[in-house]
């Protein structure tokens, strides 16, 4: 994931600077701290609904690092984000499918 082809000034809609996620969601305190990371090749690449203070709901491109039946850690390359892992409610989070891939 890179910011490539990011331009504030662009007149794209996406703001500069950080900005506070709204939708953040974590699970229960005891079950994340204790989770871990995936290896690599079982982490999952998703799209995920991040709702941004001032920009609003936007899809962004991530990858799925941890997770339970509630809740979601998403790594996501964002200059929005002060963090580049954010905890969502697995609603808020699906499967990346590539064009031309078979569901």
């Amino acid at each position: 994931m890179t910011l490539e082809g990011y331009d504030p000034s662009d007149g794209s809609g996406v703001s500069a600077g950080w900005q506070r996620v709204t939708n953040t969601s974590w699970p229960p305190l005891g079950i994340a701290r204790t989770l871990r990371d995936f290896p690599s090749e079982h982490q999952v690449d998703v799209v995920a609904r991040i709702v941004f203070e001032d920009d609003g709901e936007q899809f962004l491109p991530g990858r799925a690092t941890r997770w339970t039946r509630s809740h979601v850690c998403v790594l996501i390359v964002d200059p929005r984000l002060q963090v580049a892992y954010n905890w969502l409610a697995a609603s808020d989070v699906r499967r990346h499918q590539p064009e031309g891939e078979a569901v």
